[in-house]
């Protein structure tokens, strides 16, 4: 006994592009559906090219925030640059599930907010069916009875249902 601790060597994480293509593609190959596997393939090369060289564990929020920046000066849209670091989240967190490292970097970024509204218009063989404004306008009985006896006089819009302001133009 000398008095020395030797500290267990630590195997290096493995690389990015490595860990990808050798481990996560033949489980994601196996547990997905095909369109699927077509677009974490498509998103694996655009991540490839600034995130393939590293190892996992050098894969750092900041580096994420930064390849966000530059995506978007690059002028790709927010909702790639979503569907990019999705599959990334979804690689970094099975390597945490299977013990490569011990925390998931993309926790803390933020994705970009994405605007799912649809606006529908009317087409002229709906607008003359009977598809005017005024039909679309807010009925009180056809609400619901709670929000027809509270007195309120609001119109509560289910998915289907088409925009007053849409079917003017």
């Amino acid at each position: 006994m000398e008095g020395r601790y030797e500290l267990p060597s630590k195997k290096p994480s493995p690389r990015l592009d490595e860990f990808v293509v050798k481990e996560y593609f033949p489980y994601y190959r196996a547990n997905r559906r095909p369109q699927s596997v077509k677009w974490h393939e498509t998103a694996f090369r655009a991540v490839i090219t600034t995130f393939g060289h590293l190892r996992l564990s050098e894969i750092s929020p900041l580096a994420i925030e930064r390849y966000k920046c530059q995506h978007k000066i690059d002028g790709v849209t927010e909702v790639m640059i979503n569907r990019e670091l999705a599959f990334l989240k979804n690689v970094l967190t099975k390597v945490v599930d299977w013990g490569k490292i011990g925390e998931n970097p993309i926790k803390q970024v933020r994705l970009y907010s994405e605007d799912n509204t649809r606006t529908r218009f009317l087409t002229a063989r709906k607008r003359h069916n009977g598809w005017s404004a005024a039909s679309l306008s807010c009925n009180r009985s056809s609400l619901p009875r709670r929000t027809r006896d509270s007195g309120r006089q609001s119109c509560a819009r289910s998915p289907g249902t088409i925009s007053i302001f849409a079917a003017a133009r």
